[in-house]
């Protein structure tokens, strides 16, 4: 019998792969993907954002990982380093 947390892992892998953080009530999607060499192209079809669908291709070039939205207004997806995003300046003491 399936495990739940082995349903589940599969989210968290393309998670890292394509290190996304979706902003549901603005309908955005944030996106830093880095594909492996094992891995140079990933389609990505009826991607489910609120009442947002997308469709979206990432591929690799070279040590860069690129992506474009092939349904779905593009407007609504943009890259943003996620590593960054979530670092908070320090706290003056």
């Amino acid at each position: 019998m399936p495990q739940a947390w082995a349903a589940g892992s599969v989210f968290t892998l393309l998670q890292a792969l394509i290190g996304f953080e979706a902003d549901a009530p603005r309908g955005k999607l944030y996106v830093d993907p880095m594909l492996p060499d094992w891995l140079p192209d990933l389609h990505l079809v009826d991607f489910r954002l609120g009442k947002r669908v997308f469709d979206l291709r990432f591929w690799r070039d070279g040590e860069e990982t690129r992506f474009e939205v092939l349904e779905g207004d593009e407007r609504m997806v943009e890259r943003r380093s996620l590593a960054t995003a979530s670092i908070r300046a320090p706290e003056a003491v």
